[in-house]
């Protein structure tokens, strides 16, 4: 019991504000939070410019309409990513 105990008061005793280690020392995130840096900004220059151009052409009226580039443009990165992760055999 007063192993335990003492495990315990190490292990906070390494931590920070109270926080404990293993929250500190994570593993990298795996699965959906991971980022595909290199496809994302191939993807997002060509689609803030659409988006800008659609602003700036599209009728006052329809200037709403720009927003959904947004849209297109995570569709288009997660069928990439999954595309790219079913290749390789991670899903």
């Amino acid at each position: 019991m007063l192993s335990v105990m003492a495990s315990n008061k190490v292990k906070m005793a390494k931590s920070v504000a109270n926080i404990p280690v293993s929250m500190i020392y994570r593993k990298k995130p795996t699965g959906v939070l991971r980022m595909h840096w290199k496809q994302y900004f191939m993807l997002l220059i060509p689609f803030v410019v659409l988006g800008l151009a659609l602003i700036y052409f599209l009728p006052r009226s329809q200037n709403h309409n720009a927003i959904i580039t947004a849209l297109i443009f995570w569709i288009i990165y997660y069928g990439w990513v999954y595309m790219e992760d079913k290749r390789k055999g991670n899903r």
